[in-house]
C-alpha cells in the first residue's frame, strides 16, 4: 500500500511480509486441492495477480459439488494461514459466466483489514467512513464502515447478502450517494 505521496507504508508492508504469503504457498494449496479432492482451479491472467493477491477460477459443476469444493478451498486457506475471497464471477468485467473467482490474499490484506488499518492510521471516525463495492468479496469491507454500499450494478449474489445498494450503477451511484450524505450534514 502506498501513501498519497507515493511512498510505501512500511508498517503495512511489514504486516504483509510477516504473513508468509507467496506464489509458492498458493501453488502448493492449489496442487493439493486437485490431488486430494479433484478440485481444479484455473489460473487467471497474470495481470490480475499482485504481491497480495493471486487469482484463480473454479468452474461451477453442481450445487452440491460447488458447496463441497468451496468448503475444501476455505479449509485449505485456514490450514495454510492465508485468506481466500470466493465470489461468483462477473461477466460484465470479462469473467467467465459459469465460474467463481478464487482470490488468495494474505490474512492481513483483506479489504476490511485495509479499511480498519487506514481508519486507525489516519484517525477517521467510524461515522465518516464510506466504502463501495460490487461483489460478494466486498461485503466484509462494507460491513466494516458505517456507510457501506453496493453499487446498483453489483452481482446478484452480493445483492442477496447485503441490503444497502446505490440507486445508480458505477461511479454515478458512488457520487450521488456521497452527495446525499453531504447534503444531510
Amino acid at each position: 500500500m502506498n501513501h498519497p505521496d507515493g511512498e510505501s507504508d512500511t508498517v503495512w508492508q511489514r504486516q504483509l511480509l510477516q504473513s508468509k504469503f507467496s506464489q509458492e504457498v498458493i501453488a502448493d494449496i492449489v496442487e493439493k486441492l486437485y490431488v486430494n479432492y479433484h478440485i481444479l482451479l484455473t489460473p487467471q491472467k497474470p495481470i490480475y495477480n499482485t504481491e497480495c493477491k493471486i487469482s484463480y477460477y473454479y468452474k461451477q459443476a453442481s450445487k452440491e459439488a460447488d458447496i463441497y469444493a468451496i468448503g475444501k478451498i476455505k479449509e485449505a486457506a485456514d490450514q495454510h494461514n492465508v485468506a481466500v475471497n470466493i465470489s461468483r464471477c462477473n461477466p460484465i468485467l470479462g469473467d467467465p459466466i459459469d465460474c467463481y473467482d478464487i482470490n488468495w490474499i494474505p490474512k492481513a490484506a483483506g479489504k476490511h483489514q485495509i479499511v480498519k488499518y487506514l481508519a486507525i492510521k489516519y484517525q477517521v471516525p467510524y461515522d465518516n467512513m464510506f466504502a463501495f463495492g460490487d461483489s460478494q468479496g466486498d461485503i466484509e469491507m462494507l460491513k466494516a464502515v458505517k456507510h457501506g454500499y453496493l453499487v446498483a450494478n453489483a452481482v446478484d449474489t452480493a445483492k442477496a447478502n447485503f441490503s444497502r445498494i446505490t440507486k445508480e450503477p458505477y461511479a454515478e451511484g458512488i457520487l450521488n450517494t456521497i452527495q446525499k450524505h453531504m447534503h444531510a450534514l
